[in-house]
């Protein structure tokens, strides 16, 4: 056997409905697909209960058509049918033991019941009891299969206090309790199970770091994981999930990232998911009830759990913003340096990670590969087996393959006072004549998986589609490998062109400048480019670029033919509708932040060309500068 080449055509065959193996196995896989299929019959009759009734006519009203003939789907077996047709599960009520051993209701419920003292030598109080009764949940798979659930069992009777044991305690007698330490930590039947009041149970194999086991394999979920450095609004810095970043984003100042771009990248990530969660908004009331609300984000976890297996970053056929199996002719595995932005090419002694990174924890490298997929060098790559255009093993830069799509950019985003007001000014309606939105943008999770080839031109089908899709725009194919809890090595090579010229209706996050000389290249009338800043100039010198230009000043026949010379990003021009829409106050200070990457070749020594805008040192051949200004609203 061949591996991979002959994975996939093993599964197809497995799968299909084509006869498969020696004339010796008919005999047991007639039976077998007897079986197989006596067993969908028996699933089909046991939902067809549960089932919604047929479409009505049109005009008929729809009322009780999602009733299911059971009524809501509550948390009685009636109500679990209607939604789920699982396997038997243990179930355990959750306690937790202070450092001083004693032994306590879980400390987050609501209604006075956390905190409550259940001793353990005598009768519980009957409120405790209660909240203890009540923090029951059901334990994963991994403890209920045949091959280890008597050893869950086991293990769970070994704490069996005999004072419970009786009349008087009908809520806890007889009962199974899974006992956290106070980090919210135990160990059962080989694992250990950590507990979120968000997330519920991880499974974590004992002796793995970071690493949680879903369905048998490595898991790394973003929904539940903590990878976002995050700025509170006390200064203090943290890591959290994606969840955690939407549910506490008007408690947090901003994203801080290990370098400046690679908070832009991160920001643009998070838009992407908003815009879908909201699907929108599509017009500037959408936003105005969103800014309004207390929870405009309340639909992000459903929205997250929805996708959550896209947002594995270590799923075997899915991972997150990778290509499952991507490989080179020579199955050539990189370095990590080649994604970490602060660990420059030909020049590791600008970095404190000298020579280089061999190990990343999964944290770090879903940030990184966020920001390789926007910033990456432009360059040799390697060339991905299945590629088009692969020559002798090596990916060359073409056309509009180079740098990711956001190291051609002088990004700009607006920045409130929190993270929360942050995203929503910078969550862009569909109703703007600047920015180009199809009603098909999807971000790239809600696409099918991609391989190493480049997506197909379809002009039925114009791509980048909205802002979700050019927000997670894959400029790279990547893969990822790991190994004992740690990612070791990356395959990168090109991924999908973007060309730049005249985007300015899809990329609302840079300024534009008129360039003529682009214009006579391609023979067009006009050309605009991304107008990136220049690290060497103060933020405000660069102010006039962030304005619009109406043609006041222009001499000449020529120039005043030309529509503009430059144009202002279209999160600006959004600032600017919802003061004269009087969603923003217009005597308000609003803050634009800037975030640029700057590569050079030949470079000087960094010395002599730090600007005072870069907030650290960074390597001459990858800068990453950050700077804000302040402005009243543009009108």
């Amino acid at each position: 056997m061949r591996l991979p080449e002959d994975i996939s055509p093993l599964v197809q065959a497995a799968y299909g409905d084509d006869p498969l193996g020696p004339d010796s196995w008919a005999a047991k896989m007639a039976k077998a697909r007897v079986a197989y299929r006596a067993l969908l019959a028996e699933k089909r009759d046991r939902a067809e209960a549960f089932r919604l009734g047929p479409v009505r006519r049109e005009g008929r009203p729809i009322i009780g058509w999602i009733d299911a003939g059971v009524g809501d789907a509550d948390d009685t077996a009636a109500g679990r049918a209607q939604v789920r047709d699982t396997d038997d599960t243990l179930e355990v009520l959750v306690i937790q033991r202070r450092s001083d051993g004693t032994l306590t209701t879980l400390p987050w419920l609501d209604k006075a019941r956390g905190g409550l003292d259940l001793p353990e030598h005598a009768v519980p109080q009957g409120r405790a009891a209660r909240a203890a009764a009540a923090s029951a949940l059901n334990l994963p798979w991994h403890f209920s299969k045949p091959w280890v659930i008597d050893r869950t069992i086991r293990e769970l009777e070994e704490f069996c206090p005999a004072a419970w044991q009786v009349k008087e305690s009908p809520w806890l007698a007889g009962e199974l309790f899974l006992v956290l330490d106070e980090d919210r930590r135990a160990r059962l039947a080989g694992a250990e199970v950590r507990y979120s009041p968000s997330d519920g149970l991880l499974v974590v194999p004992e002796g793995a770091h970071g690493v949680r086991v879903v369905e048998g394999v490595p898991s790394f979920d973003l929904v539940s994981r903590p990878w976002i450095p995050v700025q509170r609004l006390d200064g203090r810095t943290d890591e959290m999930s994606l969840r955690d970043v939407f549910a506490e984003a008007a408690g947090l100042r901003r994203i801080v990232g290990d370098v400046p771009t690679q908070e832009f990248a991160l920001l643009r990530l998070l838009l992407a998911v908003l815009h879908d969660a909201v699907d929108g908004p599509r017009e500037i009331e959408d936003w105005g009830e969103l800014w309004e609300s207390e929870e405009p984000f309340a639909v992000v976890p459903d929205y997250l759990d929805r996708h959550r297996d896209r947002f594995d970053l270590l799923h075997p056929t899915q991972p997150f913003l990778q290509v499952a199996g991507l490989r080179t002719e020579k199955n050539d595995i990189g370095p990590l340096s080649r994604i970490v932005a602060d660990v420059p090419n030909g020049d590791p002694f600008f970095s404190m990670r000298q020579p280089g990174p061999e190990r990343l924890g999964f944290a770090e490298a879903a940030r990184w590969l966020v920001h390789t997929h926007a910033f990456d060098t432009s360059g040799i790559k390697s060339g991905a087996v299945d590629d088009p255009r692969t020559k002798g093993g090596k990916g060359y830069p073409s056309g509009a393959l180079g740098v990711g799509w956001a190291g051609n950019l002088g990004g700009v985003f607006a920045e409130g006072d929190t993270l929360k007001e942050t995203l929503l000014l910078n969550l862009i309606s569909a109703d703007n004549d600047f920015l180009q939105v199809h009603t098909d943008d999807r971000p790239v999770w809600r696409r099918p998986p991609l391989g190493p080839q480049p997506i197909a031109a379809d002009p039925d089908d114009p791509r980048p589609s909205g802002p979700r899709d050019l927000y997670t725009w894959q400029s790279r194919r990547i893969r990822l490998h790991h190994g004992d809890g740690e990612v070791t090595g990356v395959v990168l090579c090109y991924g999908d062109p973007f060309a730049v010229r005249n985007r300015h209706r899809r990329e609302p996050m840079t300024a534009w400048r008129d360039s003529p000389t682009q214009a006579k290249k391609w023979g067009e009338h006009q050309v605009f480019m991304p107008s990136q800043h220049d690290p060497s100039r103060a933020a405000w010198r660069g102010l006039a670029a962030l304005l619009s230009d109406k043609g006041q000043g222009r001499e000449g026949a020529e120039q005043r033919q030309r529509a503009e010379r430059t144009l202002p990003p279209g999160v600006v021009q959004w600032l600017a509708r919802l003061t004269y829409e009087e969603y923003l106050p217009q005597l308000g200070l609003l803050r634009t932040a800037a975030r640029c990457s700057v590569r050079r070749t030949g470079c000087t020594p960094l010395s002599q060309w730090r600007s005072p805008n870069c907030p650290r040192e960074t390597a001459p051949d990858r800068v990453c500068c950050g700077a804000s200004t302040a402005t009243r609203p543009p009108k």
